[in-house]
């Protein structure tokens, strides 16, 4: 689905371009770039799972509040869920942090990780 869209987006955008403005070369730059955005957009939200130490699990809690992160109720750990309005929210973009054996192991998006390791 998420492919679907994408490309009938880029054919829309390409098909206007072309008609606007007659240029083919300009459609086929608009084309190639926007395709190349999506996947790179589509990469920094896979999930991805890591570990850090359990003495930062607050301070990581408190980096994704200050991110427009809110906590939702789960019984796997702590939940976080972005605060944007439903249709803004990827189902990607979660974080899940749970207690692991030396530490705490977070699931969340590629983008986040840096953010992250950065506030523990």
């Amino acid at each position: 689905m998420w492919l679907g869209l994408v490309v009938g987006s880029v054919g829309c955008v390409a098909w206007l371009i072309r008609f606007i403005f007659h240029d083919a070369g300009m459609a086929h730059a608009a084309v190639v770039g926007a395709l190349i955005a999506a996947v790179a957009m589509r990469v920094l939200n896979l999930p991805v799972v890591t570990c850090l130490p359990a003495a930062h699990a607050l301070l990581i809690a408190n980096q994704l509040r200050r991110l427009g992160y809110a906590e939702r109720p789960s019984a796997n750990g702590q939940h976080f869920e972005s605060a944007a309005p439903r249709w803004l929210r990827w189902n990607s973009n979660t974080v899940l942090m749970r207690r692991a054996e030396a530490g705490i192991q977070l699931t969340c998006p590629l983008f986040l990780v840096s953010k992250l390791r950065q506030s523990a």
